[in-house]
């Protein structure tokens, strides 16, 4: 496991890419148990949903973006809470643009 911290997202892929598929499933299985693994699913789900709701009338799969919505609140919940609490922050927090950004003079 320290091998696989220590090598390079580019090892990882010329890595698994040499992998059988029993390796890729086992590997699959550790990523989907891990907090990684919980967070990458939350972002595809929350993205999706995102997605899909701006499918317009009856082109709209709305079961799919229900049960989207299930799996993501109570199973994948991580994705949609830190991008909750981002955007709750830059709303109350609205960025301005830094005298540094102008012209890079400190003296602004």
């Amino acid at each position: 496991m320290e091998r696989e911290k220590a090598m390079s997202e580019q090892e990882k892929i010329e890595r698994r890419n040499w992998m059988s598929k029993e390796q890729k499933i086992q590997v699959a299985r550790k990523l989907f148990a891990s907090m990684r693994g919980q967070y990458i699913i939350g972002q595809a789900l929350y993205i999706a949903i995102k997605e899909l709701d701006k499918v317009p009338g009856a082109m709209k799969e709305v079961s799919n973006i229900e049960d989207m919505k299930l799996l993501m609140y109570n199973l994948f919940p991580m994705y949609k809470d830190t991008q909750e609490i981002t955007e709750n922050i830059h709303s109350e927090f609205p960025t301005t643009q830094s005298p540094y950004d102008s012209n890079g003079d400190e003296s602004a």
